[in-house]
């Protein structure tokens, strides 16, 4: 006994020994050899679109200094697919939301149509079943929904144009109409509300949600993507434009970043292997969930107001569920709708079968709670609560499943949810706070765009945006402002002349985009318009008539309204862009006419708002400017 005893300790020794020497070696070893390095001018710390975006646009600007950062072994972040049950199925993105609207397109539906990304448009052939599994044939209360919807846009657009505080949607819905008092209308509130934002009308802001600028911009086609290449193909087929990829030296995969070391002129990060990288810029296009879960860390920390704004909006989880049947046995529609007694249980189904013949593929969608509960519980019994909806509504003979997959976004480090979404009582400054660069630090992807958060063009629009800004940085050229602050000023002028100003601050005149590459289908649009949103003068300045050129100004004339039917032409006698000051350009709306024409069309001491956007590269927007038109000079600053 005693003799095992000693054996055993001898065997720990030589064990403990053994260990020992392995982490001396292993200290020695890390100590004496250098960690792997790079240098470079720009990092894109994910290559997802944002950063596929955002590096195609240095490029495109003359910068190949760069360097893609990503985590996984591929590109396409949340644009994601994966093998199941013999398809290739979207794991995130699946549709391009709004196509082609007045001869505007939305960019990634261009790229759809440039390189052949098959889809097919959603169409209105579903059915919807009660909480019994009886078909309800009743679809009344849909229109009553789109009624009350489209009352609370106007008053979301008349409470912005006043300046008034934002509403929950609910309430704004509430106002218009439309409050759900029962288990269908729970279900049409949650189709149209939830089923697109991932969260309820109750947490939704109204003044930046709605309208849907996507929709407003790209019309409401939902093109489904069914690509056996995957969604993520045209993703890679515009890397290739400006990449050797997949094998570009500047693109590095599997480098997950943890930390962010950063100061006025510089930038290093490091990766969980060890490898450091040293830029004079970083554009972060890592999602809201990974900004806001803490897992990244910043040297020195991001100020207060950086956290707060980040930690202030919402990552949604929109969670798909994938059922494989040995066959097709529901409705041969393209979407299976069911209303419970429990709003948002199981409450939308697609049927691929439709679109993919044979495929025997069910996908079901929730939000919100229930998303997150099926995200954490075993999937066997997310599999029996769809049964038992099957059930219901088919019958007990319906076959098992022969498999069933849920894709992780919600507890995957590199994600923590699916998409963003702006919530009530967060302030647009709040959303600028968010989206500022700070010292050497850039942020892009969907949640910072804000037109698009939370969609596919979103986080392009946002690529675009922070890779020319960035650019103009490297270049040391000036980078174009648009209304980021400004005032509107009315005021008399000399003689019986009225003047309307808008000042729009700028670090410099705007330039050429795309840094002398012009850029042709830029537009600066104009509108001015009283707080029941009649437009009384509105105006399109295409980039080769002057805003974009060297000229010290630019006139236009004669000037006519587009929508109330009142024209302008000899009230407002002209129109013109002054460029003379190196600090801001002074757009001045002339009259020649007596005041009273004007208190006519305006109205005296009546609020004017005006709306100023642009298209162009490297032009950040703003919306809004107001100010009162009197017969004595003021100035109102926002």
């Amino acid at each position: 006994y005693q003799r095992r005893v000693r054996g055993r300790q001898q065997s720990i020794m030589h064990l403990s020994f053994a260990t020992l020497a392995s982490i001396l070696f292993f200290v020695f070893y890390s100590q004496c050899v250098e960690p792997t390095r790079y240098q470079t001018e720009v990092l894109v710390l994910g290559a997802g679109v944002a950063g596929i975006t955002a590096a195609k646009t240095l490029h495109d600007s003359g910068i190949e200094d760069f360097i893609i950062v990503e985590a996984t072994n591929k590109i396409g972040g949340r644009v994601r697919n994966a093998e199941f049950g013999g398809l290739n199925i979207e794991l995130g993105a699946n549709w391009i939301h709004g196509r082609l609207q007045d001869n505007v397109s939305n960019p990634i539906y261009k790229f759809a149509e440039l390189y052949g990304l098959q889809g097919v448009l959603d169409g209105d052939d579903l059915v919807l079943y009660g909480p019994d599994g009886s078909l309800l044939t009743d679809l009344s209360r849909f229109d009553d929904y789109e009624t009350a919807q489209a009352l609370a846009v106007d008053l979301s657009e008349i409470r912005k144009s006043r300046g008034q505080a934002d509403l929950r949607f609910s309430a704004a819905l509430g106002l218009s109409g439309w409050t759900p008092r029962n288990a269908e209308e729970d279900f049409i509130d949650w189709f149209y509300h939830d089923n697109c934002f991932a969260e309820t009308a109750r947490i939704t802001s109204t003044l930046y949600s709605y309208p849907a600028a996507t929709y407003m911009d790209f019309g409401h086609d939902m093109y489904f993507i069914i690509d056996q290449r995957g969604y993520v193909y045209f993703l890679e087929r515009l890397a290739a434009e400006f990449l050797d990829y997949p094998g570009d030296p500047r693109l590095h995969f599997n480098s997950f970043v943890t930390d962010i070391i950063y100061n006025d002129t510089s930038v290093t990060v490091i990766t969980s292997n060890g490898t450091i990288y040293e830029a004079k810029y970083a554009i972060i296009t890592f999602s809201l969930g990974v900004l806001q879960k803490g897992t990244l860390r910043y040297s020195p920390k991001l100020p207060v107001w950086k956290k707060e704004a980040i930690l202030k909006f919402d990552m949604a989880l929109y969670q798909k569920i994938f059922v494989k049947f040995p066959e097709a046995f529901w409705d041969n529609v393209t979407s299976i709708l069911h209303v419970d007694k429990v709003k948002g249980w199981y409450p939308y189904a697609k049927n691929l079968n439709y679109n993919i013949d044979g495929s025997n593929i069910l996908v079901f969608f929730l939000t919100d709670e229930f998303g997150f509960r099926a995200a954490t519980i075993d999937k066997e019994k997310v599999k029996q609560d769809i049964m038992d909806i099957l059930r219901k509504i088919y019958g007990e003979g319906i076959p098992e499943p022969l498999d069933i997959l849920l894709p992780d976004w919600w507890t995957n480090p590199l994600f923590y949810g699916a998409y963003s979404n702006w919530p009530i009582d967060v302030s647009l400054q709040t959303f600028k706070n968010m989206i500022s660069p700070y010292k050497t630090l850039h942020f892009s992807g969907e949640h910072t765009s804000q037109k698009y958060y939370g969609y596919v063009h979103g986080a392009y629009d946002s690529g675009v945006r922070e890779g020319y800004i960035v650019a103009s940085r490297v270049l040391s050229l000036p980078t174009c402002i648009l209304a980021r602050t400004g005032f509107l000023v009315v005021s008399n002028t000399v003689a019986s002349k009225k003047r309307i100003e808008i000042q729009i601050t700028t670090i410099e005149r705007f330039t050429k985009s795309s840094f002398g590459n012009p850029q042709t289908d830029a537009v600066v649009h104009i509108e001015l318009f009283n707080p029941n949103l009649d437009v009384l003068f509105s105006l399109s300045i295409p980039s080769g008539q002057g805003w974009a050129e060297t000229e010290t100004s630019y006139e236009f004339s004669p000037l006519t309204n587009c929508r109330n039917g009142q024209s302008l032409k000899n009230k407002l006698t002209y129109f013109f862009i002054d460029f003379s000051n190196p600090d801001y350009a002074q757009l001045q709306f002339i009259s020649e006419s007596s005041s009273l024409e004007l208190d006519a069309i305006f109205g005296s001491n009546f609020p004017i708002n005006a709306r100023i956007y642009t298209n162009a590269y490297g032009c950040i927007t703003a919306e809004y400017y107001q100010g009162t038109y009197t017969d004595s000079s003021l100035v109102s600053v926002l």
